[in-house]
């Protein structure tokens, strides 16, 4: 029997490696907490700090009025699970061969990164609404507006008091066009850039390119749902679909009954999974369905003159089928986001690792799993800027 322990310790210590190199918005997050970690469902203590202000029309020399300022506590449940199974045959050759074990480490790894980073840009939504420079109605920017577009994200944040060496996260679309714009034109240094494709500093922003910017579009529910009308979910060949009936019976169904606001309630607790379930408002989905939308980081947030915003995970579609024209999706986009270092809280376990063996045949499994959570407080929520964009959505 070939040494599984060494095949997991030196995978382990491979795909942390590995995932620091390739994570791109997880190393803004806030990731120090006390307590102890053990499993989904933990809740852990994080920190935060306050803002202070001074206190003027005093006389020099006088005796200073002590203010207290304390460092306050808030709790984040780590409610998220990663797994991943690899069944393997020969197990000796992923021991003896650094290059498989490389390659490897070097998937897990990504699926990690992807997983993480998409996780943690989905707390953009919780940004001040203030900070929201384009919300809900997307804009499609060119070359000649990119920077400006950034250079607006850059005011909201400063306006705050909130701009604090900020990460910008753009898609490739946005990467290109910053590229092509004017800034970078007429001079040596501008030409260096195009040449290398990177992405450095603008407007005081480190700029970074990522894959996981979240998926948005809006959600309008403007008169009363009808029986049959749908509210449906797609990633990859997977789809979640909740249906309107008058008398809900079936999971993902939800109750026709009631006006437009009992319904807009409805909507946002069936999609979020929360509220009462049952006859009189949703059923709820399936366990596997329920695993998807949670997978695919799908969320409704509070309606607002009607309309709502759903953000997922990128890839993630949305799609209505209505009887009504007042009930409809607004543009498809996605979220260019801006955040200072620690405005996100994350917290993850990395050490579940296995090898077994398996009770049939001569393969073995390599088992993942890692438990994570996540969260924005509201002092942080300053410290977030988003743009909906259409470019690459």
């Amino acid at each position: 029997m070939s040494n599984t322990i060494v095949v997991k310790d030196l995978l382990q210590r491979e795909v942390i490696q590995k995932l620091d190199e390739k994570t791109v918005i997880m190393p803004i997050a806030n990731r120090k907490y006390e307590g102890q970690l053990r499993e989904q469902g933990t809740t852990v203590t994080v920190q935060n700090f306050p803002n202070r202000e001074m206190v003027h029309g005093g006389t020099a020399g006088d005796d200073i009025t002590a203010v207290d300022w304390a460092v306050t506590s808030e709790d984040l449940t780590v409610d998220q699970v990663f797994q991943d199974n690899a069944k393997v045959k020969d197990i000796e050759k992923i021991q003896s061969n650094l290059d498989l074990m490389g390659n490897l480490a070097d998937r897990i790894a990504q699926a990690k990164a992807e997983t993480y980073d998409n996780y943690i840009a989905s707390f953009s939504k919780d940004a001040l609404a203030a900070n929201k420079v384009v919300d809900l109605a997307p804009a499609t920017l060119a070359a000649d507006t990119v920077v400006a577009a950034i250079e607006a994200m850059r005011v909201k944040l400063s306006t705050q008091n909130a701009f604090m060496d900020s990460h910008l996260f753009v898609n490739p679309a946005i990467a290109s066009l910053i590229r092509q714009s004017n800034m970078y034109s007429g001079f040596d240094s501008g030409l260096k850039f195009r040449e290398s494709a990177k992405v450095g500093r603008i407007a005081g922003f480190n700029v970074l390119e990522t894959n996981n910017l979240p998926a948005k579009r809006k959600i309008a529910i403007g008169a009363a749902v009808t029986a049959d009308d749908t509210i449906s979910f797609t990633d990859g060949t997977d789809t979640v679909t909740f249906t309107a009936k008058a008398a809900p019976s079936n999971a993902g169904e939800f109750d026709v009954a009631g006006n437009k606001g009992d319904q807009q309630t409805i909507v946002q607790n069936m999609i979020n999974g929360t509220g009462t379930t049952g006859a009189t408002s949703y059923i709820e989905l399936s366990a596997a369905d329920r695993k998807l939308m949670k997978k695919w980081l799908v969320n409704c947030g509070d309606f607002s003159s009607d309309a709502a915003a759903l953000t997922a995970r990128n890839g993630t579609t949305f799609a209505v089928s209505m009887t009504s024209g007042s009930n409809l999706l607004g543009t498809a986009s996605v979220v260019m986001f801006a955040a200072s270092p620690n405005s996100i809280n994350f917290v993850n376990q990395e050490d579940g690792m296995k090898v077994t063996e398996n009770t049939q045949g001569f393969s073995y499994s390599i088992l993942t799993e890692d438990v994570y959570g996540g969260t924005v407080f509201a002092e942080n929520s300053k410290s977030i800027a988003t743009y909906d964009i259409t470019n690459g959505a």
